[in-house]
Protein backbone atom coordinates (compact mmCIF):
# COMPACT_ATOMS: atom_id res chain seq x y z
CA UNK A 1 0.00 0.00 0.00
CA UNK A 2 1.34 3.38 -0.78
CA UNK A 3 1.55 6.21 1.69
CA UNK A 4 -0.03 9.55 0.55
CA UNK A 5 2.81 11.46 1.78
CA UNK A 6 5.70 9.72 0.57
CA UNK A 7 7.89 12.36 2.36
CA UNK A 8 8.55 14.14 5.66
CA UNK A 9 6.34 16.85 6.28
CA UNK A 10 7.59 17.89 9.70
CA UNK A 11 8.30 21.38 10.01
CA UNK A 12 11.95 20.86 11.13
CA UNK A 13 12.76 18.83 8.47
CA UNK A 14 11.43 21.01 6.03
CA UNK A 15 13.68 24.38 7.58
CA UNK A 16 16.25 21.89 7.35
CA UNK A 17 16.11 21.29 3.51
CA UNK A 18 15.10 24.68 2.78
CA UNK A 19 18.15 26.55 4.61
CA UNK A 20 20.67 24.04 4.68
CA UNK A 21 23.19 26.35 2.87
CA UNK A 22 23.40 28.81 5.54
CA UNK A 23 25.42 28.46 7.95
CA UNK A 24 25.71 29.83 11.98
CA UNK A 25 28.68 32.35 10.80
CA UNK A 26 26.68 33.55 7.96
CA UNK A 27 23.07 33.76 9.84
CA UNK A 28 24.74 36.37 12.76
CA UNK A 29 26.90 38.32 9.71
CA UNK A 30 23.29 38.91 8.41
CA UNK A 31 22.68 39.72 12.51
CA UNK A 32 24.91 42.32 12.24
CA UNK A 33 24.98 44.07 9.31
CA UNK A 34 21.24 44.24 9.39
CA UNK A 35 21.69 45.73 13.50
CA UNK A 36 23.77 48.19 11.71
CA UNK A 37 21.59 49.19 9.29
CA UNK A 38 19.03 49.36 11.67
CA UNK A 39 20.79 51.70 13.95
CA UNK A 40 22.22 54.08 11.23
CA UNK A 41 18.37 54.24 10.19
CA UNK A 42 17.32 55.49 13.32
CA UNK A 43 20.21 58.26 13.71
CA UNK A 44 19.08 59.51 10.89
CA UNK A 45 15.42 59.76 11.40
CA UNK A 46 16.31 61.52 14.71
CA UNK A 47 18.30 63.63 13.16
CA UNK A 48 16.01 65.16 11.07
CA UNK A 49 14.09 66.40 13.57
CA UNK A 50 13.81 70.61 12.72
CA UNK A 51 12.05 73.13 14.45
CA UNK A 52 8.76 74.66 13.01
CA UNK A 53 9.45 77.39 10.46
CA UNK A 54 6.62 79.47 11.85
CA UNK A 55 8.29 78.62 15.55
CA UNK A 56 9.52 82.21 16.01
CA UNK A 57 6.07 84.08 15.37
CA UNK A 58 4.59 82.10 18.29
CA UNK A 59 7.54 82.99 20.38
CA UNK A 60 6.67 86.52 20.35
CA UNK A 61 5.15 87.52 23.27
CA UNK A 62 6.43 85.16 25.20
CA UNK A 63 9.81 85.02 27.87
CA UNK A 64 12.38 83.10 28.23
CA UNK A 65 16.34 83.28 29.36
CA UNK A 66 19.52 84.45 28.65
CA UNK A 67 22.08 81.32 27.76
CA UNK A 68 25.59 82.90 28.44
CA UNK A 69 25.66 86.42 27.78
CA UNK A 70 23.97 88.79 24.74
CA UNK A 71 26.46 91.78 24.34
CA UNK A 72 24.06 92.40 22.32
CA UNK A 73 23.79 89.02 20.08
CA UNK A 74 23.69 85.67 22.16
CA UNK A 75 21.60 83.16 23.00
CA UNK A 76 17.58 82.73 24.62
CA UNK A 77 15.78 79.37 25.83
CA UNK A 78 12.62 79.88 24.82
CA UNK A 79 9.83 77.15 25.52
CA UNK A 80 12.78 74.61 26.15
CA UNK A 81 14.16 75.47 22.46
CA UNK A 82 17.81 77.45 22.42
CA UNK A 83 17.19 80.43 19.97
CA UNK A 84 20.01 83.02 18.48
CA UNK A 85 18.81 86.43 19.87
CA UNK A 86 19.76 90.43 19.40
CA UNK A 87 18.88 92.47 22.49
CA UNK A 88 16.44 95.31 20.76
CA UNK A 89 17.76 98.50 23.43
CA UNK A 90 21.80 97.05 22.60
CA UNK A 91 22.12 96.39 26.74
CA UNK A 92 24.03 93.75 27.92
CA UNK A 93 22.21 90.98 29.01
CA UNK A 94 23.77 88.78 31.99
CA UNK A 95 23.27 84.78 31.93
CA UNK A 96 20.44 83.62 33.03
CA UNK A 97 17.98 87.36 33.32
CA UNK A 98 14.87 87.13 32.17
CA UNK A 99 14.41 88.22 28.87
CA UNK A 100 11.10 88.69 26.87
CA UNK A 101 10.48 88.20 23.10
CA UNK A 102 9.30 91.31 21.28
CA UNK A 103 9.82 90.42 17.42
CA UNK A 104 11.86 88.28 14.83
CA UNK A 105 14.38 88.70 11.79
CA UNK A 106 15.27 85.87 9.89
CA UNK A 107 16.52 83.15 12.47
CA UNK A 108 16.99 85.26 15.31
CA UNK A 109 14.60 86.77 18.38
CA UNK A 110 14.53 90.06 19.15
CA UNK A 111 14.29 90.50 22.96
CA UNK A 112 13.97 93.28 25.44
CA UNK A 113 15.33 92.57 29.13
CA UNK A 114 12.04 92.02 31.46
CA UNK A 115 12.50 94.24 34.67
CA UNK A 116 10.17 94.97 37.49
CA UNK A 117 8.06 98.17 37.43
CA UNK A 118 6.84 99.59 40.89
CA UNK A 119 3.51 98.28 40.42
CA UNK A 120 4.60 94.98 40.38
CA UNK A 121 4.00 94.47 36.52
CA UNK A 122 7.28 93.24 34.35
CA UNK A 123 8.11 95.73 31.53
Amino acid sequence: MLKPFAYSTDLSSLLAARFAFASWPGAILALIVLSAVSVLFLIVALSRHKKAGSGRVQLIGLNGNAHGVLNPKGYVIVNGDMWPAISVDARKVLDGQRVHVIGATSIRLEVRVVTASPFGKKV
